[in-house]
């Protein structure tokens, strides 16, 4: 069986074509033969039956008077029949009283008499076919007549007819067989070969087969059934070339409620068009300062949810230097020159923190410079104020000397 479920459906098909074909041959081999094996031996059951009613009418007289000789001759007349191979007249006791060919009645004395003690009119097998009649006078038995037919005839006519069955059977066998097999290869066998050929080059990814469906019988349907699958397929193709080239204005065309693969593509242009609005949206958002907006998770899941989440922890990521920031430029904008960032970031974050920390420094380092120099140049005024005052003192003494040198010299 296992062997069977391995071989092809043509080599399927012929198998049980043989075994069907052979079954019909032996059968008319058989059945025929034998069924006109039997007709001929009724036929002649029937024929030995008339002869020994015949032989029985005619040789009634012979053996009430007992003239055997009578008997005899009327008996000799059967060596013109080719099939009778003996005729006995018997006796009311069972004894021989006339015989044509006695020797080939011997074997079948015993048979005989047993035949009489059941009363049985006929027998027969292979080789003989015996047929008793009993002589009647005046309604009583006088005797019996046996007649004994060969079946020759039946056995010659039975082996010409088993040949005749038998060429018969070849012929319808083989005959069958072509003739099957050659409706079976173009109706059954090449469009499976094909249908198999197309469903290959589908499970290669071939959508671009074509095939023609001429019939209405059940081989025409697989094939329009085929068809509808190769253009589903081909659809299906279309959209998921489409939704690759970031096309999602198609969609596939839902068969019934039981075309998930049709709907799930659906799903996805739908989920991809709602993701390509939150991006929009987000993006626009940002362009226009709105840096809270964040995507709606909610809306998603899976793959596409991560997505989102993405994004968001992205801007989020994004974000975090610059609010950082934006707070330490707004305590530097009042004076407080020590707020820095400390928190830690990467890449171009880290650069932000960097340029901010040290605007901050350079300006703390600036006011410091600047604070040291109003410093210095309080100190160097008031140096100079000492000084003046000094010059004032001595230039006030040098006026009161020469006050007095002046009033001197008056008085001189």
């Amino acid at each position: 069986m296992k062997r069977f479920n391995q071989m092809g459906i043509r080599q399927k098909f012929q198998l049980l074509l043989g075994v069907t074909f052979f079954i019909v041959a032996l059968f008319l081999f058989l059945y025929f033969p034998l069924k006109q094996k039997v007709e001929m031996t009724d036929t002649q059951l029937e024929k030995a039956k008339v002869v020994a009613q015949m032989v029985a009418k005619s040789s009634e007289a012979g053996l009430v008077f007992d003239e055997a000789s009578s008997v005899n001759t009327l008996l000799e007349g059967f060596k013109q029949i080719r099939d009778v191979d003996f005729a006995i007249v018997l006796k009311k006791d069972g004894k021989k009283f006339a015989a044509y060919n006695e020797s080939k009645y011997s074997p079948f004395v015993s048979k005989v008499s047993e035949l009489i003690s059941s009363n049985t009119a006929s027998y027969n097998d292979d080789g003989i076919i015996l047929s008793l009649t009993p002589i009647l006078s005046n309604g009583e038995k006088e005797g019996t007549v046996l007649i004994g037919l060969n079946t020759d005839d039946v056995n010659s006519a039975l082996a010409s007819s088993r040949i005749s069955a038998f060429i018969v059977s070849l012929i319808i066998f083989l005959g069958g067989s072509i003739v099957l097999r050659y409706f079976f290869t173009k109706i059954v066998y090449k469009p499976i070969k094909k249908l198999t050929s197309i469903a290959d080059q589908l499970a290669l990814g071939d959508a671009e087969v074509k095939i023609e469906s001429a019939g209405n019988d059940e081989i025409g349907m697989l094939e329009k059934s085929f068809k509808s699958i190769v253009e589903s397929i081909r659809d299906q193709s279309n959209v998921a070339e489409f939704i690759s080239n970031g096309e999602l204005a198609n969609t596939a065309k839902v068969k019934s409620d039981k075309d998930i693969l049709s709907k799930s593509m659906n799903k996805v242009i739908e989920t991809l068009r709602s993701l390509i609005a939150q991006v929009g949206s987000l993006t626009k958002s940002a362009a226009e300062g709105r840096s809270s907006e964040r995507g709606d998770e909610l809306k998603y899941s899976g793959g596409y949810k991560e997505i989102i989440q993405g994004i968001n922890a992205t801007l989020d990521a994004m974000l975090a230097p610059i609010k950082e920031g934006v707070i330490a430029l707004e305590k530097i904008s009042v004076g407080d020159l020590t707020v820095r960032i400390t928190s830690d970031y990467k890449g171009d974050h880290q650069i932000i923190k960097n340029s901010i920390n040290s605007v901050a420094q350079s300006l703390t380092d600036t006011i410091t410079q600047v604070t040291e120099s109003v410093q210095a140049t309080a100190s160097a005024s008031n140096q100079i104020s000492s000084s003046s005052e000094e010059m004032a003192a001595g230039a006030q003494e040098q006026s009161s000397q020469t006050s007095e040198v002046a009033s001197a010299v008056e008085q001189m």
